[in-house]
């Protein structure tokens, strides 16, 4: 039994080194990919930028109009109104790359079936483009955050290496959900609306529009073994020192991410026996 255990394990590791090798082999394909759809989204400069930075920016100030206003959160570490609505964007930058990555991805596979058809790669490949897009959106959404806070007088923390580690989680996270909702999409067509409801289900699980803080105790660890409630955390550790992180919540979030890289392996593994017969 041990023996077949160990078999088992290794065939997995390997699947993992495999497909993350293939990602790196294809990377010039995945350049075009996001070349295409970047040029595709700012062919009108007016409307790329809506979407880029005023788009963002007016969600903020509703959800800091609603909680910080109406329902009176407060966050005692950056204080007022003014400070809620920096903690609030800090904690909502992240999330709008996994929310972005698994809204395109959801109907990706039609959208380039001929991609798919014409070029020969593995097919979970192409829903990790509307990822790396959205990413640079981020990192644009992320320059314009550091000169806002900057000018608002806010200090940058020293800590904001951290945002290393905190990409290269985002990342794993936001391209494991896009590929799993990509692949059971071709199949059930109603994945895209269960997926959307899940992501609010998520994203209000995940201490974003509300500090941990105010969570009461009893129930706080539900919320702690989600891990994007160690992203948004090393995201504003980052930013702004907020409760610096110690290794052990560093390492708990990686992880996760291994085990993400493995469940989107295995799941897309059997996903992708048919799935170019269903395009």
């Amino acid at each position: 039994m041990s023996n077949r255990t160990g078999r088992d394990k290794d065939v997995k590791m390997n699947r993992m080194r495999g497909a993350l090798a293939e990602v790196w082999k294809y990377r010039s394909v995945l350049k075009s990919l996001v070349t295409t759809d970047l040029k595709q989204r700012y062919s009108d400069i007016v409307g790329g930028l809506f979407w880029s930075v005023v788009h963002p920016l007016v969600l903020i100030f509703i959800y800091t109009f609603v909680f910080s206003v109406v329902l009176r959160v407060r966050v005692s570490s950056v204080g007022g109104h003014l400070g809620y609505g920096i903690f609030l964007f800090s904690g909502m930058l992240p999330w709008m790359v996994i929310q972005e990555s698994v809204s395109r991805a959801t109907g990706v596979f039609f959208e380039q079936r001929d991609v798919l058809r014409h070029v020969s790669l593995p097919n979970y490949i192409v829903p990790l483009f509307p990822v790396l897009s959205g990413f640079l959106h981020h990192l644009f959404a992320l320059l314009v955050f550091l000169i806002i806070v900057s000018v608002l007088g806010y200090e940058i923390s020293g800590l904001i290496i951290l945002l290393l580690p905190s990409f290269v989680a985002l990342l794993v996270f936001a391209g494991a959900m896009a590929v799993i909702v990509a692949g059971f999409n071709v199949y059930w067509r109603d994945t895209g609306p269960f997926a959307q409801a899940l992501l609010w289900i998520v994203f209000f699980a995940t201490p974003i529009v509300y500090p941990l803080e105010i969570v009461p105790v009893r129930w706080r660890w539900v919320l702690e073994i989600n891990p994007l409630t160690q992203l948004v955390g090393l995201y504003r550790s980052a930013l702004f020192g907020l409760d610096p992180p110690g290794l052990l919540k560093i390492a708990y979030l990686f992880v996760w991410a291994v085990l993400a890289i493995a469940l989107t392996s295995w799941v897309f593994s059997r996903l992708n026996r048919d799935l170019t017969d269903y395009l």
